[in-house]
């Protein structure tokens, strides 16, 4: 339920999560293994989020309409920031991550 009041508020914590942890630049904390962890979360939640929608009544799907289309927009936006660190790192190659 937490989720589908307030997408932007789980997300959040989600990163408050993440900052926690103690950072190194390889191994098991490497920015690469969070960003996967991360993910994976993310994708997790968001299928979970999918879940509550299919079993949600009709008011618990209207009034979590603006905060479901912002979770619309961070993954957009979030799929941008992607295509650019890519495109940074892999110059000259096309494709990217997919946004809806």
């Amino acid at each position: 339920m937490e989720v589908i009041k307030s997408p932007i508020d789980a997300l959040s914590k989600i990163g408050a999560r993440i900052k926690k942890r103690p950072g190194a630049a390889t191994g098991l904390n490497g920015p690469g293994r969070r960003l996967s962890g991360s993910a994976n979360y993310a994708a997790q939640m968001l299928l979970k989020v999918v879940n509550m929608t299919e079993n949600a009544d009709n008011e618990a799907l209207r009034n979590s309409g603006p905060q479901l289309s912002r979770l619309m927009d961070i993954a957009e936006e979030t799929g941008i920031t992607l295509n650019r660190l890519l495109a940074d790192v892999s110059p000259g190659k096309q494709g990217g991550v997919p946004v809806w």
